[in-house]
């Protein structure tokens, strides 16, 4: 017979490459992680060894290479992180000198923040006051601590960021010896050349644009995200379109089609074509610090070109695979990153489900509508585990939102690359003329970003998900296959019912009332939460804490909308807060001092907190409620609270013309048989006052006005005798809390527990028991 009746099997070149990359990768996942490693190399070890004995593989060394890259994965991090480990349980708490290099360092008013690179390999991360570049040598003498965990519910883990990155030590340098630089930095003229080029583009579009929409083009050109406001990173975070300001292959692709068409009018052959679009790749991957989801979409572009130029077959697949294995290699410490994890989600749902997807979409919507949401549905889909591990929440209008917003960036995008050479050559005149199509192009994304942000209807949140319901969604996915469609609709169903299952359970063993004291630094904020009844929230701490804190401590915790919310008096540390909770839709009702609503205009230049707050809920159309003293608070059957001052009265007008805290709101609660005080910025006389009418008993005090020196005295500490006291604290230049507070508290033989101190505290209530747990100590 002919051979071409019978013939050879064809091997794809890159065929190893997915299990050589899913080798890698469960070999650094698993060596790295303390909890998992035990169990994690025992698995990885049967895993090589079944691989060995019943692999289908049709090479010989592909039998060996697979498990041994996997065992040499694992050994190679062990070898990392055991010694970092061995060192941070051994010199925590204690000052020691450091040498070393370099490797990393960002400098701004809180100084310098580096990576010291020790001579054993073990890393720390250094905290000083000189100016340090990457590359030089110092020696050092420092306070060694172990990195904080995370200070509120669904707040930043600074521990587990700095793990990720074989990091478990921070160190803060000694004034006396001084850090002494051993060896300068040498000289990268590289780098400077990339920073330089860095600047033309900020100085380009500074004329071409105003500030705010250069800080967003400038993040989606080139990756340069440290211009962006926290507003706008809020925005963004919360709309589920992030993903528009960290460059990946979108914006690779986008920028690579104009010099495609480019070079095709120039009279260059096939190769030397490709040659220049790979040099432009490795340039662009400089320029935006070779960040992981760029060197994804580069390796992958790179490979894909030299398959062409060498007239060799690729496939999607394993051209991720090999960006993937390159990422593990080059990049140790990305794959223990959310940034890996959702840029190889993300394109293998582009490489297989977007186009099942698409087809399914086809029968209803026109063929280009139809590939729009595929692309959307399948990456959000496939990041959604991310998303809500990041956010604690995800918004189901991002899915259409972004079918909106992805034209708007490539139009942007190509508009602004264009637009760049007028922004270096022509007149400020002409190019902020010549940038206004771009500026209404970015505004558009702006405010659909912000708009979406606001929306609080259509959320998911992490606290409403566990793994069986996450993991039923997912699994819906698998019903665009035909073949799989019966298993994966019965796996979803099943799974479903066990998720309801639990969460049915969680909220039953819930206490039926918790209190959370936030961090909020130098401020006040603290939630009610009644299993029956929904939630009260009383202060916002300072503006910032809305979006950094309380927004994302309210979506971990599972809540859309905040029932009540009560404003104590109108100072920033207290009303800052509520009012960006406000303008993002978190609230349904104000609660109010009647004295001070009424006071409200005159307090306005003293207190602008204050104002803004009633301004944003004017706008949002927030419900506005006034209370006076002995008016009652209901939030369900279990927790109740009562005004217990300040009277409305012309003595207490008289002293909030001299101090604005005489209107601060003093409340008694009652949830689930324990009793709470919580006294605000309670003054001196007011304190008085109620020292001569009687304090009521409490369980769980918060200590007025953050432990200032002149309140909660001995007189109101004997009338209310407090097991526990709450004072919400930060970095200070008051001396809170005051060494005689601490002491009276002391003399009581109360527990007492600062925010500043522990991070967030929490208190469950059941049936007159209380138990306290903080989030970053012992509780």
């Amino acid at each position: 017979m002919s051979a071409a009746a019978n013939p050879e099997p064809v091997h794809n070149l890159f065929e190893p490459l997915p299990w050589l990359a899913l080798a890698a990768i469960a070999g650094r996942l698993l060596a790295a992680r303390a909890t998992l490693r035990l169990p994690g190399l025992l698995l990885l070890a049967a895993g090589a060894w079944f691989w060995i004995r019943l692999a289908p593989v049709t090479r010989a060394w592909a039998r060996w290479v697979v498990p041994l890259t996997a065992l040499v994965a694992s050994g190679i991090t062990l070898a990392g992180f055991l010694p970092a480990e061995r060192q941070a349980g051994q010199l925590d708490g204690t000052a020691v000198a450091l040498s070393g290099r370099i490797i990393a360092a960002e400098s701004g008013a809180y100084g310098t923040r580096a990576v010291l690179r020790q001579p054993g390999g073990i890393r720390v991360q250094l905290f000083c006051d000189p100016v340090l570049a990457a590359g030089c040598q110092i020696s050092v003498t420092a306070r060694l601590e172990r990195p904080a965990g995370a200070r509120n519910p669904g707040g930043f883990d600074n521990a587990a960021y700095l793990a990720s990155q074989g990091i478990f030590l921070q160190a803060y340098a000694l004034a006396d010896p001084p850090l002494a630089v051993i060896r300068d930095a040498p000289d990268r003229p590289l780098a400077h050349g990339l920073d330089r080029v860095r600047a033309a583009v900020r100085r380009a579009l500074a004329r071409l644009l105003a500030p705010e929409q250069a800080a967003l083009m400038a993040a989606l050109l080139v990756g340069d995200t440290d211009g962006l406001s926290e507003a706008q990173r809020f925005d963004f975070a919360q709309s589920g379109l992030a993903h528009l300001t960290a460059v990946s292959g979108l914006h690779l692709t986008m920028l690579l089609q104009p010099l495609v068409l480019l070079l095709g009018r120039l009279p260059l052959r096939f190769r030397a074509r490709g040659i220049v679009q790979m040099l432009f790749l490795g340039f662009f991957g400089c320029l935006t610090g070779w960040r992981v989801s760029v060197t994804r979409a580069i390796v992958m572009t790179v490979a894909q070109l030299a398959g062409k130029l060498m007239l060799r077959p690729t496939s999607p697949p394993c051209l991720l695979a090999l960006a993937l294995l390159v990422l593990t290699c080059c990049q140790p410490f990305a794959v223990l990153g959310s940034a890996f994890w959702m840029s190889a989600a993300a394109t293998a749902a582009l490489i297989f489900l977007a186009e099942p997807l698409a087809a399914r979409l086809g029968r209803l919507l026109p063929p280009a509508l139809a590939r729009l949401l595929a692309v959307g549905l399948a990456t959000q889909l496939a990041t959604l585990p991310w998303n809500l591990a990041l956010n604690h929440a995800f918004q189901l209008a991002s899915l259409p939102v972004n079918g909106l917003a992805m034209p708007l960036a490539g139009g942007a995008l190509c508009l602004g690359l264009a637009l760049l050479p007028l922004g270096w050559i022509g007149l400020p005149a002409v190019a902020a003329a010549a940038g206004r199509p771009l500026a209404l192009l970015l505004t558009g994304l702006g405010e659909l970003a912000a708009w979406t942000a606001r929306l609080r209807a259509g959320r998911l949140y992490s606290g409403w998900l566990n793994p069986c319901l996450l993991l039923a969604i997912l699994l819906l996915a698998l019903g665009l296959w035909p073949a799989w469609r019966r298993l994966a609709l019965k796996a979803s169903l099943v799974l479903l019912l066990a998720g309801l299952a639990w969460q049915g359970i969680a909220w039953l063993v819930r206490p039926p009332v918790q209190v959370w004291f936030f961090d909020v630094g130098q401020g006040d904020a603290i939630l009610i939460r009644a299993r029956q009844g929904g939630a009260l929230l009383i202060d916002g701490g300072k503006p910032g804490q809305g979006t950094k804190t309380l927004i994302p401590a309210l979506n971990a915790l599972g809540i859309a909308r905040v029932r009540l919310s009560v404003v104590t008096h109108g100072d920033q540390d207290h009303a800052g807060g509520l009012a960006e909770l406000a303008e993002y839709g978190c609230l349904d009702t104000l609660l109010i001092g009647q004295g001070l609503f009424a006071d409200a205009a005159s307090q306005a230049a003293a207190a602008p907190a204050l104002a803004a707050l009633l301004e944003a809920g004017a706008r949002r159309h927030l419900t506005v409620q006034t209370v006076a003293v002995r008016d009652t608070i209901a939030l369900g059957c279990a927790a109740k609270l009562q005004v217990l001052a300040p009277p409305d009265d012309p003595a207490v007008r008289t002293e909030a013309r001299r101090d604005g805290n005489a209107w601060s709101l003093i409340l008694q609660a009652e949830l689930a048989g324990s009793r709470f005080l919580f006294t605000g910025d309670c003054t001196p006389a007011g304190e008085r006052r109620l020292n001569a009418s009687g304090w009521p008993q409490a369980d769980v005090l918060k200590v007025a006005h953050h432990g200032a020196a002149l309140t909660t005295g001995t007189a109101m500490l004997e009338q209310v005798r407090p097991a526990a006291a709450v004072i919400s604290v930060g970095s200070n230049s008051y001396g809170h809390p005051d060494p005689r507070v601490l002491k009276r508290l002391a003399d009581q033989g109360c527990l007492v527990l600062s925010t500043r101190t522990v991070g967030a505290v929490r208190f469950d209530c059941r049936s007159g028991q209380l138990t306290v747990r903080a989030m970053n100590g012992s509780g």
